[in-house]
């Protein structure tokens, strides 16, 4: 039997998290299940406030209506461009057809004993560069976090801006 469904949950950030507009000291998501008697799969939905066109409720919302369909998708899966393309018709939120291609992708990925990323490329990358999201501080803060970032390895960094990008960017130059 096929179940499928959707929980929220709240993540502590160990240090707050400040952006242009805001500051955040947590981040609220939604999980997205699919599992049968021997396999799990789960996708994760975070969309941000103030950065992502839609809410966490229009994004839980859109999942809770979709369970029927998903679970109906994996009782008896197409080839994964066709269950990708029927998921593309259904009335998600960006942040619940992430959710729910993660969910579907690792559940099949499960019972076939491989990983998600061989399901879409026969010989995917064993790796991936990852970059670090940087919080708008004060020029020594922010530097600080980059150094510490790049002793890890880091090269890329993402900066969430304001509409005050000017002040934002000021930080950056320095």
């Amino acid at each position: 039997m096929i179940r499928a469904s959707v929980e929220r949950i709240r993540i502590p950030l160990r240090s707050p998290f400040v952006t242009g507009t805001r500051v955040y000291h947590s981040r609220e998501a939604l999980l997205a299940h699919i599992s049968d008697e021997q396999s799990e799969g789960t996708g994760e939905a975070a969309p941000l406030p103030g950065f992502s066109r839609e809410t966490l409720d229009d994004s839980y919302a859109s999942l809770i209506a979709a369970l029927p369909a998903l679970q109906k998708m994996v009782k008896k899966p197409p080839p994964v461009p066709a269950l990708l393309q029927r998921l593309g018709k259904l009335a998600l939120t960006p942040s619940a057809r992430f959710a729910s291609e993660t969910a579907i992708l690792s559940f099949l990925a499960a019972k076939k004993g491989c990983r998600p990323a061989e399901l879409l490329c026969p010989t995917p990358r064993k790796a991936i560069a990852v970059n670090a999201v940087l919080p708008i501080e004060d020029p020594r803060s922010t530097a600080a976090r980059i150094s510490e970032a790049r002793a890890k390895g880091i090269r890329t960094f993402k900066v969430k801006l304001s509409a005050s990008a000017g002040k934002n960017l000021a930080v950056l130059d320095r």
